[in-house]
């Protein structure tokens, strides 16, 4: 299936006599980065009682501890919010990285964290630990030369709703959102829309419901979806982190 652009979307909606060219590219591509605000925040509240839906990995590097947290641009994913780290030390070498044996880590206290530079050699590697400073993740212990390799570090967590300039060229694949999504899309352009060209109050509450409905509706299938591949796989198609 190719990609929906927002350009795409809005012919439509002006085909249907949904919009009009009074409504301009400005406003409708302002409109579409607060609806996909809008979907995120659902997501996320919908999840908050399992946060692990997406996965990111990076490599690790010999004698580093510190790691930049995936952040959101106009065309990478970024994590909204990290629920578990886990890393890999053993220092076998796979050409299959899903064969790597990744060791849980949990958060470190207030005294591991004053006493760190202890920890980044006499750590337990069957009990690493971790802890967020200024967007990145602190791992003790560091990773000797012998055991850093390829996708060995792995966070999971919230995406982020992807920022940067839209254009409306811009497809379902910069913003990273499943295109299922974008159904819901065209019920918040009718809505604002007639929040832009009325100002009755029966039709742009009208027109809310409806979208209200079908984002619940497409956020409970997205939550479905993610529970049911979690499930099989323990995890969604990684993202890499770069």
């Amino acid at each position: 299936m190719s990609n929906i652009s927002l350009s795409s979307i809005k012919t439509r909606l002006v085909r249907r006599n949904f919009l009009d060219t009074t409504y301009t590219d400005a406003i409708y591509l302002e409109d579409c980065h607060f609806w996909a605000q809008d979907i995120w925040s659902a997501i996320i509240y919908a999840r908050k009682g399992n946060k692990n839906w997406d996965i990111w990995t990076a490599d690790t590097v010999a004698l580093q501890d510190e790691y930049t947290r995936p952040t959101v641009t106009s065309t990478n994913v970024g994590a909204d919010f990290i629920e578990s780290v886990s890393i890999a030390y053993n220092s076998d070498t796979y050409t299959n990285t899903a064969w790597l044996q990744y060791k849980p880590c949990r958060q470190a206290t207030s005294e591991e964290i004053k006493d760190w530079n202890r920890l980044l050699e006499e750590q337990n590697p069957e009990d690493p630990i971790y802890f967020y400073s200024d967007d990145s993740v602190f791992i003790a212990p560091e990773v000797r030369t012998t055991e850093s390799g390829t996708d060995r570090l792995r966070l999971t967590g919230v995406r982020s709703v992807a920022s940067g300039s839209w254009t409306t060229s811009t497809t379902e694949t910069d913003i990273k959102l499943p295109i299922f999504m974008f159904d819901a899309l065209f019920y918040y352009l009718m809505w604002k829309y007639a929040e832009h060209m009325t100002r009755d109050d029966g039709v742009i509450m009208w027109k809310y419901n409806f979208y209200i409905q079908e984002l619940n509706r497409q956020v409970r299938k997205m939550n479905n979806e993610v529970s049911e591949t979690m499930e099989k796989r323990n995890y969604i198609d990684p993202i890499i982190w770069e």
